[in-house]
């Protein structure tokens, strides 16, 4: 369960480390596949080019949290981190790849360019 101001880790190459949820889009809290606005806190200093500031406001897709849920199999997952993946106004990724794995859960709410980006799915 994601709220107002759970840190998160960005888990793509866009630039950004770590964000912080500052709203939850349409919910009281948010689970994976849902949408958030986050806020960048730290940058990674090996990306030279960035495409992202700090302390600028862009738009989230969660794809792993701490929280147990249950998969499409019936049985429970649970992450090491809250992690995201940052979205442009279209919907698109920033960045090129994703870091670590991806639950299939995804592929039922219709996020299908994030799955193909991802070098793991659980």
């Amino acid at each position: 369960m994601i709220i107002f101001h759970t840190k998160l880790n960005v888990a793509d190459n866009s630039g950004a480390r770590f964000s912080q949820c500052i709203k939850v889009l349409n919910k009281n809290y948010a689970s994976l596949g849902d949408s958030i606005i986050v806020v960048i806190k730290e940058l990674r200093r090996t990306i030279k080019q960035k495409k992202i500031q700090k302390s600028s406001i862009y738009k989230g897709i969660i794809i792993r949290v701490k929280k147990k849920s249950l998969s499409l199999i019936h049985t429970y997952s649970n992450f090491e981190d809250n992690a995201i993946i940052l979205i442009n106004n279209s919907n698109r990724p920033i960045g090129s790849r994703i870091y670590g794995c991806v639950p299939f859960i995804l592929r039922k709410k219709r996020r299908n360019k994030i799955l193909s980006l991802a070098r793991a799915i659980t």
